[in-house]
């Protein structure tokens, strides 16, 4: 197949790229980003976790970033269910956050699950998708105490 360029039709419709910048410079310049519906997630490039806060449908970009703790994070997998976000910190551990609530988006703790991974992605349903350490593609079911989830 042929590369045919971009369907200008679709290109018009994408929209416009804005910036999202805050006042404080060091929280502007970031390594992962993940988001869903108005819930945006960042890992900056000093590799602290940050939240987007009064990101809503009248105000795309919202208003700041959160630093939400001081571990260091490669990224920010995503959340099921809306009440839950993934992380992987900078030594492949995994950890879910805790407390995420309609009028807490950023959540409360972490709380480790076990494995290791280097890199993960929310799949349908419940299901955490990653590469582990061994670079073997694993995947865990997302549900009840997740701690003590089994790999498959």
């Amino acid at each position: 197949m042929e590369w045919t360029g971009f369907n200008d039709e679709a290109v018009k419709m994408a929209g416009h790229w804005f910036k999202v910048e805050d006042s404080d410079m060091a929280a502007n310049r970031h390594r992962f980003v993940y988001g869903v519906e108005k819930d945006i997630w960042s890992v900056n490039s000093d590799g602290y976790m940050q939240y987007r806060q009064e990101v809503t449908p009248a105000n795309h970009r919202g208003d700041s970033w959160t630093r939400i703790d001081n571990r260091l994070w490669l990224e920010s997998v995503g959340n099921y269910d809306r009440t839950q976000t993934i992380g992987i910190n900078e030594e492949n551990y995994i950890f879910y956050r805790e407390g995420v609530e309609r009028d807490h988006m950023q959540g409360r703790i972490w709380s480790p699950i076990k494995g290791l991974l280097k890199h993960g992605r929310i799949g349908f349903g419940k299901v955490l998708w990653g590469i582990d350490t061994n670079d073997r593609v694993v995947a865990i079911y997302l549900e009840g105490e997740l701690p003590e989830c089994n790999w498959q």
